[in-house]
């Protein structure tokens, strides 16, 4: 098959049609109509006399050619996306570039640091932050933070930092409730956690480590919703310590978050991700940086210590 007739207008519909699996999300990943993208992909079929995409129940699949394409088309992509190589963004006073993180540290610390970050430095920036694993192959975001190390064709990723949680409940639930002194009182507890069916990684499901048979008394997606429902009293949690640590000063009187068994705790690791030409792009790789000092400088915030 050659290539040599395609251009790039075509070919970034081709991406977002990989990736996205269905018209309506490559459209609107590329605000365009879902009509736009069909018409697009199948003028590149015809200029390329070959069929790139099957269509199944779960979407659109590459075909054998289609896979053949795609590494040219990713690179294109990161040819047209250098500084300096497309006209339209010499024209961006501010580059813009894309955190994906998972709720806790997201809400709970890296909103504000690098908010604060971002007072001294010429760029704007999107903090995306959703309860599942975001991906930069699938160009979810520029840099990700995530609770599993990801894996996946031009990328790097590394720790970001360790981080520890702990069982916490509201003051008002320890004087409500006989005193917790062994992990045998934690069975007779209401417990606060996550939904099962929408915990999006293992790593996620510490209160198996206690036992399997806890009785949950609120479930949430949202590590923060979890947060508030043990400072309401209605149970215990598992949190990050440092998101406990960060925001005690903010509590309440009788909401204010006490650690049980200070003696448990439950080890966890954050890791980051972006390009693997990431050093193409100073603004990402500024970024990238920058979040490794400031975890860096945190790091007994994360410890607990």
């Amino acid at each position: 098959m050659s290539f040599e007739n395609a251009n790039w207008n075509d070919l970034k519909y081709f991406l977002a049609l990989a990736r996205y699996k269905r018209y309506s999300k490559a459209a609107a990943h590329l605000r365009t109509t879902h009509v736009t993208v069909a018409n697009t992909i199948k003028r590149l079929e015809d200029t390329l006399q070959s069929r790139l995409f099957q269509q199944t129940n779960e979407g659109f699949k590459l075909t054998s050619e289609g896979a053949t394409l795609l590494p040219v088309a990713e690179a294109c992509e990161r040819h047209l996306l250098t500084p300096g190589m497309n006209a339209e963004a010499n024209q961006i006073k501010a580059p813009c570039v894309r955190i994906g993180v998972t709720e806790g540290i997201g809400n709970s610390y890296v909103a504000e640091r690098v908010a604060s970050w971002l007072l001294n430095t010429p760029l704007d920036m999107e903090l995306v932050t959703l309860p599942k694993q975001l991906r930069i192959s699938q160009r979810d975001a520029d840099i990700c933070i995530t609770v599993d190390r990801p894996d996946g064709r031009n990328m790097t990723s590394q720790l970001l930092t360790p981080y520890k949680l702990g069982i916490f409940t509201s003051e008002d639930y320890i004087a409500r409730h006989p005193q917790i002194t062994s992990t045998q009182d934690l069975k007779n507890h209401g417990w606060v956690g996550y939904v099962d069916d929408h915990i999006f990684s293992s790593t996620l499901e510490y209160h198996k480590e206690i036992s399997q048979d806890l009785r949950y008394t609120f479930r949430s997606t949202s590590m923060v919703s979890q947060m508030e429902a043990a400072m309401s009293g209605v149970g215990l949690a598992i949190l990050p310590i440092y998101m406990v640590k960060d925001k005690r000063v903010k509590m309440p009187p009788g909401r204010r978050l006490v650690r049980v068994l200070p003696d448990l705790t439950f080890n966890r690791k954050y890791w980051i991700s972006a390009s693997n030409d990431m050093d193409r792009f100073p603004y990402i790789h500024a970024l990238w940086h920058g979040l490794l000092k400031m975890v860096e400088t945190d790091y007994e915030l994360f410890m607990g210590d």
